[in-house]
């Protein structure tokens, strides 16, 4: 079987990050509207991590984490998808491609050399904010940080942001 063409995987790739994205949208209409629950049980922070990680499994190496470890009550996989769109924002607007998380016991921190933000992270969360917005297309499709904010909510916790001396850091209150 011949490789495939870089262009024809990067279509590839596009598309199953298109699809995961119509999927977490689905799953959150659902939750939101009360068609389904959150399957919360404890996890292990490092197991949420490393589902993120594995996700992301060509930009591993862009992240450096330093956790301490911390029982979380979360919809696993819901979760992990959350923490996976701040690592994968974070690697597509950082200066220098990379991007840190850790944690203590009453946060999850991800930070990056960036610009500020353009707008409040709370404008990010709004419907149809991102329709009328010009995307770079190497930057991805924009609706991860609207997906994580909801994801967020839905487990009772914030999403907290703050740029300084050139960093952000985004940061979920447990």
């Amino acid at each position: 079987k011949p490789p495939v063409a870089r262009p024809y995987r990067l279509l590839r790739n596009a598309f199953k990050r298109q699809e995961a994205l119509l999927e977490e949208f689905a799953r959150i209409e659902k939750l939101s509207a009360d068609e389904l629950k959150l399957d919360i049980k404890p996890y292990h922070i490092e197991d949420i991590v490393d589902f993120a990680l594995d996700i992301l499994d060509d930009k591993k190496e862009f992240i450096t984490s330093s956790l301490t470890p911390v029982t979380l009550n979360v919809d696993f996989e819901l979760f992990g998808v959350a923490i996976k769109n701040l690592l994968d924002n974070g690697l597509s607007y950082a200066h220098d491609g990379k991007v840190t998380l850790n944690n203590d016991e009453k946060t999850i921190t991800i930070s990056n050399r960036a610009d500020a933000l353009e707008f409040s992270l709370e404008r990010y969360a709004e419907p149809y904010f991102l329709e009328g917005k010009r995307q770079k297309s190497s930057r991805g499709l924009g609706f991860g940080l609207f997906i994580t904010w909801h994801v967020i909510r839905l487990h009772g916790m914030k999403l907290s942001y703050k740029h300084q001396e050139g960093i952000n850091y985004l940061t979920i209150l447990l």
